[in-house]
């Protein structure tokens, strides 16, 4: 038998008291009726942190599991679990205003180097992230450049030194990966502590991007030094501008 809180991420909200009260009700009946519940649950990551008088027989952790936190403010020790990160497939050194992606939204400024990465909104990188979206590279963060698409991204990196291969963080602490990628081409890897730049831009929904990204690529985990395949494989060359 269960249920699930609509404001556990809100401590302290009455509607949280009410339902575990109307929840105890329901067992009440159903025991009185002669039934003897196998597994009773109610929390959710909010509940499972907050309020250990709901956890019952079970809990049901959800974006705690991937080591966020379901209350603003709150970390609970939690650390990020999951990285999403895709190497450069190309790089060019393009003149001042140069048209960068669909749309040309973007147009640089001067003579710089476009990074292309092989991740769009069919992996789960938000189209409103285009123009917007953080992804750090080559030891800094950089901000996509125009549109996002299908399958790629491009990033402005100026002067910087950004070779294909090189590894970019979108999203997570970077802590799963000590050291370039063995399997295909070999890159530079940036690595992060702790930090999640995409999860702070106003209006983005951890939780979605976790859940489309696992949908598309086949998770890479690190077991005892082994990892699975990379999150994402280069594809076709991008199109000159």
């Amino acid at each position: 038998m269960w249920s699930h809180f609509v404001y556990a991420d809100l401590p302290g909200h009455p509607t949280i008291d009410r339902q575990l009260a109307v929840f105890h009700e329901g067992l009440a009946m159903v025991e009185r009726a002669g039934l003897r519940p196998r597994h009773r649950h109610l929390a959710n990551s909010a509940a499972t942190l907050t309020r250990p008088d709901t956890h019952f027989d079970l809990v049901r952790p959800g974006i705690a599991i991937y080591g966020l936190s379901p209350v603003a403010g709150e970390r609970y020790g939690l650390r990020p679990a999951m990285t999403a990160q895709a190497r450069v497939m190309l790089t060019k050194r393009v003149p001042a205003s140069s048209g960068v992606s669909y749309g040309h939204t973007y147009t640089t400024q001067r003579e710089t180097t476009l990074a292309v990465v092989p991740v769009g909104y069919a992996d789960g990188v938000p189209r409103h992230a285009s123009n917007s979206g953080p992804v750090q590279l080559a030891g800094r963060r950089r901000t996509i450049s125009g549109r996002v698409c299908m399958d790629q991204i491009v990033l402005d990196c100026g002067d910087d030194p950004v070779a294909p291969g090189d590894v970019a963080t979108l999203f997570g602490s970077g802590a799963t990966v000590s050291r370039p990628p063995t399997t295909g081409r070999g890159g530079r890897h940036d690595q992060l502590r702790d930090r999640d730049p995409v999860r702070r831009r106003p209006g983005g929904a951890r939780l979605r991007r976790r859940t489309v990204v696992e949908s598309t690529h086949p998770a890479a985990a690190d077991r005892g030094g082994r990892r699975s395949p990379e999150w994402s494989a280069p594809r076709s060359a991008w199109p000159p501008p």
